[in-house]
């Protein structure tokens, strides 16, 4: 995936490839047996595929949360059995946490508040069992602070704005505590910190109306971006200039705010134009237009 990061069309590209690997993987997972170098790469292999269908992604999503379940699934199975076996591999239990992470994050995207708080509940237990030397190394606060992000987002889905709008809160706090200076020059990690200025901003937004909290997160988040061009990033920063232009809209800076807007789509434009088959670039733009149309 990382070297499909600027080719045209990568999404599409991506899926081809998948697709390609599929039966070779079904053919290794039964060939594994008790070969735990290849089952890790495996379980990387089936993580990869089900974050290609359908979580929200700027590296690359076809849109389709249902495809992408079996295939995450399969990936937490092996490295749930993979952490048994190796409970001080890094590799191992990264993977394990970033599993259960995209596991949670589909829950959301299901409207599954049942699921999403087992989802959010078995993720704490994995960092909860870490040992402590290697909580650093699996950059464990990184995974905790997702799941009160994602954990967050589903209770707001569900009318539960206090309990959203404080476990976002918790998320930004968790990151800020074990953000390394080093994450400021890795775009993941940047559009990491800027999906958490922005579902805070919203989550204030709609809880309380336009508000301090709500303009500066929504500003952060855009902020944070500043200098970086990788597709994340751009995507991150089309996403949030929308939401804080609609913020700004709903405080009485309609010029300001529908600037912002319009920009927002045309950023995401420009993305669908190098990636027409990333559902995410898609799904911006229209979220975009139907906010200009609802304001001019």
């Amino acid at each position: 995936p990382a070297q499909l990061a600027q080719v045209p069309n990568r999404t599409a590209l991506r899926g081809e490839l998948m697709r390609d690997a599929e039966g070779a993987l079904d053919v290794l997972s039964r060939e594994a047996g008790g070969d735990d170098a290849l089952a890790l790469e495996i379980a990387n292999a089936w993580l990869a595929i089900g974050l290609a269908r359908g979580p929200f992604s700027a590296q690359g999503s076809e849109g389709d949360p249902a495809a992408a379940a079996s295939y995450v699934r399969k990936a937490i199975d092996l490295y749930s059995d993979l952490a048994r076996r190796r409970p001080h591999d890094a590799a191992v239990r990264r993977g394990q946490l970033e599993a259960l992470s995209t596991w949670l994050h589909l829950q959301y995207r299901f409207g599954d508040i049942k699921a999403g708080k087992e989802a959010g509940r078995r993720l704490e237990a994995a960092i909860a069992a870490l040992p402590t030397d290697l909580r650093g190394k699996v950059h464990a606060n990184w995974y905790l602070s997702t799941g009160y992000l994602e954990l967050g987002s589903i209770l707001w889905n569900n009318g539960q704005l206090s309990e959203a709008l404080d476990l976002h809160r918790k998320a930004l706090a968790t990151l800020q505590r074990a953000a390394p200076a080093e994450w400021t020059q890795d775009p993941e990690r940047l559009a990491q910190w800027s999906h958490l200025q922005r579902e805070l901003a919203i989550s204030s937004w709609m809880y309380q109306g336009p508000n301090p909290e709500a303009e500066t997160a929504a500003r952060q988040a855009v902020d944070v971006l500043a200098g970086c061009s990788a597709p994340v990033c751009r995507m991150r920063r089309a996403e949030s200039g929308g939401t804080l232009g609609e913020i700004e809209w709903g405080a009485g800076k309609h010029e300001q705010g529908i600037a912002r807007l319009r920009q927002s789509v045309s950023d995401f434009e420009a993305l669908s134009r190098e990636d027409p088959a990333n559902a995410v670039y898609t799904y911006g733009g229209e979220i975009g237009r139907a906010s200009c149309r609802e304001r001019v």
